[in-house]
Parts: C-alpha cells; sequence; structure tokens
C-alpha cells in the first residue's frame, strides 16, 4: 500500500515559500549534498532532493527528515 503513494513535487509554506522535492539518482544527489547521504536540503535552492532508487516507506521518512531542516530555515528567515 506505501508503494501507490508518492511524493509531492512541492510544498507551500506561509508567506509564498515554497520547496521542491526531486528524486534524483545517487550519483546526482553525492554531487549536490555529499557522498553519504540519502537525501538532502539545500537551502539556496529551496529543494529537497531524495534518492530515487530507495523504497517509498524510506523516502517518506526521508522527506519527513528533510522537512524538519526546512521548518528550521523558514523560521529563522521570518522571526
Amino acid at each position: 500500500m506505501a508503494d501507490d503513494l508518492r511524493l509531492p513535487r512541492t510544498i507551500r509554506l506561509p508567506f509564498g515559500y515554497h520547496v521542491r522535492v526531486k528524486q534524483v539518482s545517487k550519483k546526482e544527489l553525492s554531487l549536490r549534498v555529499g557522498d553519504d547521504c540519502v537525501a538532502g536540503w539545500v537551502a539556496c535552492d529551496r529543494t529537497i532532493y531524495i534518492i530515487r532508487a530507495r523504497s517509498m516507506r524510506d523516502k517518506r521518512a526521508d522527506l519527513a527528515h528533510e522537512l524538519g531542516h526546512v521548518i528550521v530555515d523558514f523560521a529563522e528567515l521570518y522571526r
């Protein structure tokens, strides 16, 4: 059942703050965020990168983790 779900492509926060979610290869992820990562938040381009080949369960957990980083950065902008 979890494999029937999809990840969002965009997450909208208040004040017009949009975050993109991109599923990429392991190679592309390591170029963007580092070799030992399975996902990453790049604040300068407001994008969460997640490895495409991971299971949907793992991708959802990765997205939740990275959203924590997004919220921290978002809160810093608007405090």
